[in-house]
């Protein structure tokens, strides 16, 4: 399946769609490409710049393979519609490969602050735990929740992105993210955090954070988790 979600295109087929998309850039054009995000093996989003005499053309490029590789999906996006390529990979991740895994809601709510759906993507009984050096150290959902809303208040447009699901199961998943946006009266920030959740069905019952460069750590404290 192929489409183009750009505003200007909205083109959607199969595979003879796709090979007609590709025939000028293919013989006009060159890009220069970088990875910016994937879920699991078989899904991968890259930012590309197509140039060539006179033009230049970027967009983001969501690529889907199936189990023996072959190439199954392919989406494109507008540079501005970051978000909705992020949406999308983690929907066709939700409905293939990482299907076992629970789905949940948080990270759809913090981008919309949307609070109400924030605090109920929890179990009642849940716990937050920050095993950064700065942090919260261990908090009840409302407590995470009242964090989230105040860190938004401080930075209107602050937003979160799953960059990539390292290691998953039917408990639950570990991820790389990236949380970004501006201060007021401040000025941009940006950072990278490794986290994991454990759910009672859809719904959050641990969420842990850790530094990027304690990555091992995440997933042997998912893998000891799991296990009990």
């Amino acid at each position: 399946m192929f489409e183009d979600r750009g505003k200007r295109a909205l083109v959607r087929g199969g595979v003879e769609t796709w090979i007609e998309s590709l025939r000028f850039l293919s013989t006009e054009a060159q890009a220069d490409r970088e990875m910016i995000g994937s879920a699991g093996d078989r899904i991968a989003l890259e930012r590309i710049v197509w140039t060539g005499a006179g033009f230049e053309i970027e967009l983001i490029l969501l690529t889907e393979v199936d189990a023996e590789g072959r190439l199954l999906r392919s989406i494109r996006f507008d540079p501005d519609d970051r978000r909705a390529a992020f949406d999308e990979m983690g929907v066709r991740f939700a409905t293939g490969e990482g299907a076992e895994a629970p789905r949940t809601l948080i990270g759809r709510a913090f981008n919309d602050h949307d609070w109400e759906t924030h605090r109920d993507s929890f179990a009642p009984d849940a716990v937050a735990h920050d095993h950064r050096p700065l942090s919260l150290g261990v908090v009840t959902r409302d407590e995470y929740t009242q964090s989230a809303r105040a860190w938004a208040e401080m930075a209107p447009d602050v937003g979160v992105e799953v960059l990539r699901i390292i290691a998953w199961n039917r408990h639950g998943r570990v991820f790389l993210s990236r949380a970004f946006g501006t201060v007021r009266d401040g000025g941009p920030f940006e950072n990278f955090f490794v986290g994991l959740h454990l759910c009672d069905g859809d719904r959050i019952q641990r969420l842990e954070f850790f530094d990027v460069d304690a990555a091992n750590a995440a997933l042997a404290r998912f893998a000891e988790l799991c296990a009990e």
